[in-house]
């Protein structure tokens, strides 16, 4: 419980992305830590604890190809165990066979690409594997020398023992057995032990000599005798003993390892990037393209105080802190234990199962700090050991070794008063991380994680569907690139999986459009290296954030000079330069977010060199009648989607002379009846122009498209053309509400009851649709001697999930308003019905519940609202 009540989920996925391929694969990572830690923790491991190995390694390789890495922080952590002194080694090497066997046939099914061939992790394991044969064979024959000698001073003792007469007949008796008794607890206590403890190196007859002083006398020894046990303990400490064999063993496949990647030293690893990022983030190397590419990108920043303080705002810091100070406690336990030269008593919090999982979070939290991305290793595992905090096994242990160690107290545990007080402190502390944070935000941002600009993705699939034959080559960046090869049956010279370091040359080539191509010669560059004449550009490929870290300061990291741009000097790049030219590149298609050029076969020489960009040149309309000309013919939104140029130059860019060229041009010649253009250059009008005037007016040529008359009521909504959804037409009809009653333009009280008894017919349709998951809508005829025409809608829920704030607001405004009109109060009921059938889980709906409900919101609420209605 106390888990799961530490367990932020925004900190363990990234909530604002589609699903990442870690998300899935870390299933897989998890097996792994959990059944090697049952492994150490059990004698006897059924063979069916290796085939789970084996098997969840193998996904985790085949899913994720940062697996390998992450598998290096196990083996390297269980090799740490075996330094420290745990009797693991043969548990090792099974555990080190089993990943062997597992990356083999992964690479197998894979068809041996080179980033699992050339990657730290076969080298690693390799290395242990040859330190560990060589160091067990030495140790072996180490060990046979030791008993021979042994053996013979033995037989040589015992003979000179017959040969002696005692008057006295007072002597040692040694019996056979006796003798291979004591070389039997020598050896033993030379090792390490049976029960994965270090070992503590006393000889057996130094140990029974102080447990029959301990038990005869059971006083404080004086100072001078504590110094002395002090000195002993220090002197005894398998690392400080054995220190030499450590380092050589250490040393030893470190070297090894080194040997083995010189093999592959001049070849290019896939993996490089990777090592390079780790570089600069320790401030061992300089940004080249790669580390300042994966950079643009927050996640791959290193661990930030933001994210430091949303760890605070839950109960992992506090929790965290009282563990480490608890295994302090425990540290001083089991010195205390040992300076009384007592080993009853087991701590399993030392054994090797244990230790393995807290150098495997160092691990963890090292990778966590560097790049913040890794957080998804980490932080279930900080949540898991400050859990520990609220385990009653865990306390209760500590209770009674201090309480023996410290207290000297002799009581058995047979007491319950203790263990009453141990559970109130457990359930308290389970129930603390949900009084100081309730993830209330975790719980209601789930609508709003629909991926931004869908709409624009979705029209560019369409147009190229329409207008380019399948099997093209595209060139574009890796996003859209992905997203179009999961709905189209195009070409790309760029996907996913930039670990290849051919696809990374290839990604280079691409943010060359991002910097200073040569003008003409870059298109025969391109066809014969790629074969592709079409370019899709993204607009956020082709501007500057004005972070230290933007597109274009990663282009000026491409190795090759071919495209690099003069570096005192704010020029175009070649991203923007094309737009302009209509000789050696054609703008076929344009919205706010895409671009698509096509490079013509004949090269019409043109190297000039790049200038900086004149917006007082290029706002003339001339440099966009070619393109608009096109858009006409190909584009079924050719309108919309100049108004989205125009809002991308105004908003994104700052080139405002342009955006009012294209605005001017639109209104001008491709209003018509276009509803959602209409509406578009009303807002250009409210918001940029401030002219309010004539945003009414273009606002209530918009509305009277949509509307119906009183008369008209209650048949079917009437549908336009282009088609306009219906949560489209509610959030124009809202934003029309907002603008009239702001100004105060709205003609009288009932011109507003008429809109909201359309907004009802909405509604109404929605909530039919919500049933049926279709609706009808009829198109009015424009010749007179032609009908009507109904048409079936299809409809889906998650359409409305963009208009739930708009909704919300209009319920609280019907309420305010509620007293002018009767129909006032069924509309505010048909909007607060259609609200619940979507989601509770708002911020406007979560602020406003009381004054919909009579009644404040509860805790339960919230579980109620996330697991059952919604």
């Amino acid at each position: 419980m106390l888990f799961f009540s530490c367990f932020r989920e925004k900190f363990i996925m990234r909530l604002s992305a589609f699903p990442l391929r870690e998300n899935f694969a870390s299933v897989f990572m998890w097996c792994n830590i959990i059944l090697i830690y049952i492994i150490l923790k059990d004698k006897e491991i059924p063979i069916l604890k290796y085939i789970g190995l084996f098997f969840s390694s193998l996904l985790c390789f085949l899913f994720w190809q940062f697996s390998v890495f992450v598998s290096v922080t196990h083996i390297v952590s269980l090799f740490i165990v075996d330094l420290l002194g745990y009797n693991i080694i043969n548990k090792l090497n099974n555990i080190l066979f089993i990943f062997c066997f597992s990356y083999l046939l992964s690479i197998t099914l894979t068809f041996f690409p080179r980033y699992l061939l050339c990657t730290y992790f076969p080298y690693v394991l390799i290395a242990i594997l040859i330190t560990n044969v060589i160091f067990n064979y030495f140790s072996k024959k180490k060990k046979d020398d030791v008993n021979n000698n042994n053996n013979n001073n033995n037989i040589y003792n015992m003979n000179e023992t017959n040969n002696q007469h005692s008057k006295t007949c007072i002597f040692v008796r040694t019996t056979k057995e006796k003798n291979h008794e004591m070389i039997n607890n020598n050896k033993i206590n030379n090792l390490k032990n049976n029960n994965n403890h270090p070992c503590n190196n006393y000889n057996s007859y130094n140990q029974c000599e102080e447990r029959k002083n301990e038990d005869i006398n059971d006083k404080p020894t004086n100072k001078y005798n504590k110094e002395i046990s002090l000195f002993t303990l220090f002197k005894n400490l398998y690392i400080i003993k054995n220190w030499i064999f450590i380092l050589k063993k250490g040393l030893t496949s470190i070297f090894i390892f080194l040997i083995l990647r010189l093999i592959i030293f001049s070849k290019d690893k896939d993996d490089s990037h990777v090592i390079s990022l780790l570089k600069v983030r320790l401030k061992l190397a300089n940004h080249n393209f790669d580390t300042m590419l994966y950079s643009s990108g927050s996640e791959f920043n290193p661990f930030s105080k933001y994210m430091f303080h949303m760890l605070k705002e839950s109960a992992v810091y506090e929790y965290f802190i009282i563990f480490n100070i608890l295994f302090f406690i425990y540290i001083l336990n089991y010195c205390k234990q040992l300076l009384k030269g007592k080993q009853t008593q087991q701590y399993h919090i030392f054994k090797s199962s244990f230790i393995f999982l807290i150098y495997q979070l160092v691990f963890f939290i090292l990778l966590m700090l560097i790049i913040s991305r890794l957080r998804v290793l980490a932080l279930p595992l900080i949540c898991l050991f400050s859990s520990l905090v609220g385990s009653p096994h865990f306390l209760d242990d500590l209770y009674f070794l201090t309480s023996q160690n410290f207290l000297k107290s002799k009581r058995t545990n047979k007491g319950r008063l203790h263990k009453i007080i141990i559970f109130s402190i457990c359930l308290v502390q389970c129930a603390y991380p949900f009084k100081k944070y309730f993830p209330q935000y975790e719980y209601m941002n789930m609508i709003n994680n629909e991926p931004i600009n869908l709409q624009k993705n979705l029209d560019l699939i369409i147009w190229l569907k329409k207008n380019i034959k399948e099997g093209e080559a595209l060139i574009s960046d890796i996003p859209t690139s992905s997203f179009l090869r999961c709905t189209t049956n195009y070409k790309f010279v760029l996907h996913p999986q930039y670990e290849d370091s051919n696809l990374r040359k290839r990604v280079q080539d691409y943010y060359m459009f991002s910097a200073c191509l040569p003008f003409s010669d870059g298109k025969k560059y391109i066809f014969e290296k790629y074969k592709s004449r079409y370019f899709i550009s993204n607009i956020y490929r082709c501007s500057s954030s004005g972070s230290k870290i933007n597109v274009f300061t990663i282009s000026d990291k491409i190795d090759s000079n071919y495209a690099r741009c003069e570096k005192k000097r704010k020029t175009m790049r070649f991203c923007n330069r094309v737009l302009y030219d209509d000789k050696n590149y054609k703008t076929l298609f344009r919205n706010g977010k895409f671009s698509v050029i096509y490079f013509t076969p004949e090269i019409i020489p043109d190297n000039t060199p790049y200038k900086y960009f004149n917006q007082k040149k290029y706002s003339n309309i001339i440099y966009y009648e070619p393109w608009i000309k096109r858009c006409m013919l190909t584009d079924d939104k050719c309108a919309l989607h100049i108004t989205e140029v125009a809002r991308t130059y105004l908003d994104m860019l700052k080139y405002n002379l342009i955006a009012f060229t294209l605005y001017d041009y639109v209104e001008n010649n491709l209003l018509h009846n276009n509803v959602e253009v209409i509406f578009h250059i009303a807002e250009y009008y409210d918001y940029d122009k401030k002219d309010h005037k004539k945003a009414n007016e273009l606002y209530r040529k918009a509305i009277n498209l949509i509307i119906k008359k009183e008369s008209d009521l209650g048949t079917y909504i009437i549908g336009q053309t282009p088609y306009v959804s219906i949560p489209r037409k509610i959030q124009i009809l809202s934003s029309f509400l907002y603008f009239i009653v702001d100004m105060s333009l709205y003609k009288d009280r009932q011109e507003i009851l008429l809109i909201y008894k359309n907004m009802n017919e909405f509604i109404n349709a929605a909530l039919f649709a919500l049933d049926n998951r279709f609706y009808y809508e009829i198109i009015k005829s424009t010749q007179p001697n032609q009908k009507d025409q109904i048409i079936k809608r299809s409809f889906y829920k998650k359409e409305l999930h963009t208009v739930i704030n708009a909704l919300c607001q209009n319920t609280i405004y019907l309420k305010q308003i509620q007293h002018e009109h009767f129909q006032y109060i069924h509309i505010y009921n048909n909007l607060w019905t259609l609200i619940k059938r979507l989601t509770h889980l708002e911020n406007c709906v979560i602020e406003n519940l009381a004054i919909y409900e009579n009644r404040k919101i509860r805790f339960l609420d919230y579980l109620l609202f996330f697991y059952i209605y919604n």
